[in-house]
């Protein structure tokens, strides 16, 4: 859920480089469906970004390893947003086998998903009273 006049930011630490990454969101309730986002790199160079969308799907190579930032703004009502994030090996890598010995929970075998390690998603909250809010705390 997020709240009226706040901004709220998912951050996915990756351990490897040139990941093919893919992120979906649908704002599934609250006022008029729409929603501001943004996805930033390690540099904090915007990478996407949107505004008044209700859903988005987008892919994009994450270049360098590092923190990415994906931050929904909400100028409206309270609304909830459905999530979802995938990072993947380049095809290459997918045809050389070099993706999991064996089953995971986390992916089909062969399917290309990451180990669980090589990512990692928190949320971020302001460090001091002048950053801006994300989320509830």
């Amino acid at each position: 859920m997020l709240d009226t006049a706040a901004a709220q930011a998912i951050i996915t630490s990756l351990v490897r480089p040139q990941l093919t990454t893919g992120f979906y969101f649908a704002v599934q309730s609250g006022g008029n469906f729409e929603i501001s986002y943004s996805v930033m790199d390690p540099k904090d160079k915007v990478i996407l970004e949107g505004d008044n969308e209700r859903q988005g799907d987008y892919i994009f190579t994450a270049k360098t390893v590092g923190e990415y930032s994906f931050c929904f703004n909400n100028d409206a009502t309270d609304k909830l947003i459905d999530f979802e994030y995938v990072a993947r090996l380049p095809k290459e890598a997918e045809r050389v086998g070099a993706i999991f010995a064996g089953p995971s929970p986390w992916s089909r075998p062969g399917s290309g998903l990451l180990d669980p390690r090589a990512a990692t998603t928190r949320l971020r909250a302001p460090s001091s009273p002048s950053a801006p809010p994300f989320g509830p705390s």
